[in-house]
C-alpha cells in the first residue's frame, strides 16, 4: 500500500510539473490580436476606465488584470496570470470532484490527459477571457450537481453566483444557466412545483447579481457597458443554423485532436440516452452546441476558443463514462506504454520532412490545400496561438487523425478494450508532439519571438502617418497612439495603398512571401528603415513618402 501511495505521488508530481511547463514556457511572447486589449486599456484609459476597460467586453476580465498591472507592471507575462492561475484552479477542481467521485488514480489519469492537451494549454496561457470564463462555468456545474445531491439553497445560489461571474467575464458565457436550468427541469424525484420554482430562484438570483454590477459599472463608467452590448450585437449571426460552414466546423475537429474521436467513442459506446437529461455535464455540452452553432458571428471563422469552454466537462465525461477503459489502462501499462512509444516516435520522425508553409486561413481554402496536398504543408493550429497561430507538420496530424479513426471505428464495434487503450496512447502521444510545436521547441522559424524582437525597435524607427502591417495584427497594439495603423494581405496591399502618400509597412515575413509576390516591386520605391533576420525570420520596416502608382 505504501509502495503504491508513493508511485501514486511520484506520477503526480510528474504531471503537475509536465502540466506547469507548458503553461509557462514562453509566457512573455507576444500579446497577440485580442490579447493586446488589456494592455492597451490599463495603457492609454484615465482612470477608471483602466479598470473596467472599453473593447466591447464584459468588465470582470480587464479588472483582475488591470489590479495585477498596477502592481506589477505591464509586461506582457502580467497580462497571462490570470489565465494560468485559472487555469490550475479549474484543474484543482477537476481533480478534487473526480477523487471524490472514482478514487484518487482516476484524478490522476484526468491530469494525465489534461497536462499536454494543446486545446486546454491555448486556453491557459492566452491573455483571453477563455480560461477565467471556464472556471467559472465548472464552477457553476459543479455546484448545480451538489445542490441536486443535497437540495441546499446555498448550493443552488453558489451555482447562481457563479454564472454571474461567467456572464460578467464573457457573455456566451449564458450557456452554464442554461444548461442548469435544463439539469434542474429534468430532475427525477422532485414535484414539478419544486423544479419550476428551483429554476425561477436560479435565474432570478443570476440576473440579478448580473444586473446589480452592470448597473454599477454604467453609473462608474458608461462606456464599459455600452461598448459590451455594442459589441454583442455587432456579432450578430442568430439563428441561423448552422452559422459555422462545414469547412469551419471540420477545422473545429481538426484542431481539437484525435482525442474528440475518443470522447466520440466513450457516448456511442457507453452513454444511453436518458443520460442525456440526467448529466450535468452532457446538458452542457448539448447546450454549448446549440448556443455556439447558433449564435456565431462569422460563418468561416472557426472560434474555437468558445468551444474550449465544455473541456472540464469533456475530461469528467470521458473518465465517468469510459472508466473501464481507464481500469485497463492501470492493468495494461505495458501496452500503454508501447503503443505510446511508437506513436510518439513516428510522430516525431514524420516531423522531420521538410514540409512547405503556405499561408492558410481558417476557411474553405485551408480544407482544400491540407487534402490536396495530402498533408504535406505546415497547418497552422489554432486561430489563436500567437500572432500567426502556431505551425505542425501536416503529415503529423493526417497521420495521427488516420490511425485513431481507424482504431475509433474498431473500438465502435469491437468488445476488446485494447483497441480503445491503443486509441489513448495513440491521442497522448499526438498531444505531446502537437504541444511542443505549440511550446516553440521543435526548431521552427519562431514568429512570436520576430514579432516580439520587431516590436522592442520599432519605437526608434521613424514611421509614416498611415501604418500598414502584414498579417501580424498582435504589432498593431504596439504602434504609437494615434497612428492608422491597418493588416493587409499580400493580393490587397496595392488596392489598400493606393490612396496613401506618406505610409510605413511593417513585415514579419512569416509566412514567406513569394519573390514575385507585387508587393516587392511597389515597395522599390520606399526606403527600408530597418530589417533583421536574427530569428529566421525576415522583420522589414519600410517607409514611402510621395509615393505613386
Amino acid at each position: 500500500m505504501i509502495q503504491k501511495t508513493k508511485s501514486l505521488v511520484a506520477i503526480f508530481l510528474v504531471l503537475v510539473a509536465v502540466f506547469l511547463f507548458f503553461r509557462l514556457v514562453d509566457i512573455d511572447r507576444t500579446l497577440s490580436q485580442d490579447e493586446i486589449l488589456p494592455k492597451t486599456a490599463f495603457v492609454n484609459l484615465e482612470f477608471p476606465g483602466k479598470y473596467l476597460g472599453d473593447f466591447g467586453q464584459p468588465p470582470l476580465w480587464q479588472l483582475p488584470n488591470a489590479i495585477l498591472a498596477s502592481i506589477l507592471g505591464t509586461a506582457n507575462w502580467i497580462f497571462r496570470i490570470v489565465p494560468v492561475m485559472a487555469s490550475i484552479a479549474a484543474t484543482i477542481l477537476i481533480l478534487s470532484y473526480l477523487t471524490k467521485k472514482f478514487g484518487a488514480e482516476y484524478a490522476m489519469l484526468s491530469l494525465l490527459l489534461l497536462a499536454f492537451f494543446p486545446w486546454q494549454i491555448n486556453t491557459s496561457n492566452q491573455a483571453l477571457q477563455t480560461s477565467l470564463l471556464i472556471l467559472f462555468i465548472i464552477s457553476s456545474l459543479l455546484f448545480a450537481e451538489r445542490f441536486h445531491e443535497t437540495r441546499k439553497r446555498s448550493d443552488l445560489r453558489a451555482a447562481a453566483a457563479f454564472s454571474a461571474l461567467a456572464l460578467l467575464t464573457m457573455f456566451i458565457g449564458v450557456v452554464a444557466p442554461i444548461a442548469i436550468s435544463a439539469y434542474i427541469l429534468f430532475s427525477a424525484g422532485i414535484s414539478r412545483e419544486c423544479r419550476l420554482r428551483d429554476v425561477l430562484y436560479f435565474n432570478g438570483t443570476t440576473a440579478l447579481l448580473f444586473a446589480v454590477v452592470m448597473v454599477a459599472v454604467y453609473f462608474i463608467y458608461p462606456l464599459a457597458l455600452t461598448s459590451s452590448l455594442s459589441h454583442a450585437q455587432e456579432l450578430g449571426g442568430f439563428f441561423k443554423i448552422p452559422v459555422l460552414g462545414f469547412p469551419s466546423l471540420l477545422i473545429l475537429f481538426l484542431w481539437s485532436g484525435p482525442i474528440a474521436l475518443f470522447f466520440l467513442a466513450v457516448l456511442l459506446t457507453r452513454t444511453k440516452s436518458r443520460d442525456y437529461t440526467t448529466d450535468i455535464h452532457l446538458l452542457f455540452l448539448l447546450s454549448s452546441l446549440f448556443v455556439f452553432l447558433a449564435f456565431n458571428s462569422d460563418q468561416c471563422r472557426p472560434f474555437d476558443r468558445y468551444f474550449m469552454v465544455a473541456i472540464p466537462s469533456m475530461i469528467i465525461l470521458m473518465i465517468n463514462y469510459g472508466r473501464d477503459i481507464f481500469a485497463s489502462l492501470l492493468t495494461e501499462r505495458k501496452l500503454l506504454l508501447m503503443g505510446f512509444t511508437a506513436a510518439f516516435g513516428g510522430f516525431l520522425l514524420l516531423g522531420t520532412v521538410d514540409h512547405p508553409i503556405v499561408p492558410l486561413e481558417p476557411k474553405l481554402e485551408f480544407v482544400k490545400t491540407f487534402l490536396a496536398s495530402s498533408g504535406h504543408v505546415m497547418v497552422p493550429y489554432s486561430s489563436n496561438g500567437g500572432p500567426v497561430g502556431f505551425y505542425v507538420p501536416g503529415f503529423i496530424l493526417l497521420t495521427g487523425w488516420a490511425i485513431c479513426a481507424a482504431l475509433f471505428i474498431i473500438s465502435i464495434f469491437s468488445r476488446n478494450k485494447k483497441f480503445p487503450l491503443l486509441l489513448i496512447s495513440i491521442v497522448l502521444a499526438f498531444n505531446l508532439c502537437i504541444s511542443l510545436y505549440q511550446a516553440g521547441l521543435m526548431d521552427l522559424p519562431n514568429p512570436n519571438e520576430a514579432t516580439s524582437h520587431l516590436i522592442e525597435n520599432i519605437s526608434g524607427v521613424p514611421l509614416g502617418e498611415e501604418i500598414f502591417v502584414y498579417r501580424n495584427q498582435g504589432i498593431i497594439g504596439y504602434l504609437p497612439p494615434g497612428r492608422n495603423a491597418s493588416v493587409f494581405q499580400t493580393a490587397e496591399f496595392g488596392d489598400v495603398t493606393k490612396n496613401a502618400s506618406n505610409f510605413s509597412v511593417v513585415v514579419v515575413d512569416f509566412p514567406k512571401i513569394s519573390n514575385s509576390s507585387a508587393i516587392w516591386s511597389e515597395l522599390e520605391s520606399c526606403e527600408r528603415v530597418y530589417y533583421s533576420n536574427e530569428f529566421g525570420i525576415e522583420e522589414s520596416i519600410y517607409t514611402c513618402r510621395n509615393h505613386l502608382h
